[in-house]
């Protein structure tokens, strides 16, 4: 059975959607909505993690079930993105390109959340189906936030 890999990387997976959440409202305090709502939302995904190393022990996975609170790195296609346009771009760009990782980010979580989804229900697994009843939706919330910030921004900052 493979659930415990995929119990841990889900947890990975979100551990590392929380860091870029706090990375987002690091990055875009200016944009007021973008830096408290990616704060709210990024404890979704610590509540996740410790979920998740709870249910990981009967999977024989042992992950750990507290984020460290250190400072987020940044995301890669961020550098690459300021490294083309400059650190301190006016242009409105990099927000949006932040939000297109958070979006391809939580889209992913979510296709994990699936997969775990229809393990559970394959096993009868009632713990499993708690734990994607728990935070599956809260990860579809999150990616539906960042599509939504990407549909009302990217008129005003592309076409200015």
């Amino acid at each position: 059975m493979k659930v415990g890999l995929v119990l841990k990387e889900l947890h990975q997976s979100e551990t590392a959607l929380y860091y870029q959440l706090l990375q987002l409202s690091q990055r875009h305090i200016a944009e007021h909505e973008v830096h408290h709502v990616s704060r709210d939302i990024a404890q979704w995904s610590r509540e996740h993690v410790a979920k998740i190393a709870d249910t990981a022990t009967s999977y024989g996975e042992e992950l750990e079930p507290v984020i460290a609170d250190r400072r987020a790195s940044k995301h890669a296609s961020v550098e690459h993105h300021d490294a083309a346009l400059g650190q301190h771009n006016p242009s409105g760009l990099p927000l949006l390109w932040d939000l297109q990782g958070m979006y391809m980010t939580t889209s992913g979580i979510s296709a994990q959340w699936l997969m775990l989804s229809q393990a559970a229900q394959a096993l009868q697994k009632s713990d499993l189906l708690t734990l994607v009843g728990d935070c599956k939706p809260r990860t579809q919330q999150q990616m539906r936030w960042a599509n939504a910030q990407i549909k009302q921004l990217s008129a005003q900052i592309l076409v200015s």
